[in-house]
């Protein structure tokens, strides 16, 4: 979106880490990566508007995971049907990256498919011990609201270091 660009662009202004870029996403990182320090993070927000946006989101990946292994994404996405997020867990372990860490904040439990439940976060490469944090902090997050339907889980999907 025109607006949201300009509004990142005027707050990160002197910011020299941080880079944003007014082009589709998915075609776009691949030319951007890796970084010259070779270290960073990528977030990922799609605006799930189309039907093969997990889909997209794997393709992407895979794209990604030859040229900066090591890179930390984040990923962000609604929690409305479930059983697409599984499809989608399922194509995420099928990739190479050594460490992939899921973080689930539910805010409701109705079962209309149609309707926000909640929301998630693919960490991809997080950072030591982040998964502990996270464990930590969401609970106190559905207290901090008082969500009484709230909850929450960190799981990781793969973990090989």
């Amino acid at each position: 979106h025109p607006e949201v660009y300009q509004e990142l662009k005027n707050y990160f202004y002197y910011d020299k880490q941080v880079h944003a870029h007014h082009r589709n996403g998915y075609e776009a990182l691949p030319a951007l990566i890796p970084p010259k320090n070779k270290r960073g993070l990528v977030l990922i927000d799609p605006p799930y508007e189309i039907t093969d946006e997990y889909q997209q989101l794997i393709t992407l990946l895979k794209k990604t995971q030859s040229r900066w292994p090591n890179g930390i994404y984040a990923i962000w996405f609604p929690i409305k049907q479930y059983h697409v997020i599984l499809d989608f867990y399922h194509f995420l372990k099928k990739l190479t990256f050594k460490n992939i860490l899921t973080a689930e904040f539910w805010t409701t439990h109705n079962a209309d498919d149609t309707t926000l439940k909640g929301s998630g976060l693919i960490i991809i490469n997080p950072p030591w011990q982040f998964d502990k944090l996270l464990s930590s902090l969401l609970p106190k997050l559905i207290t901090a609201l008082n969500l009484t339907a709230g909850k929450s889980q960190v799981t990781w999907l793969v973990k090989t270091d």
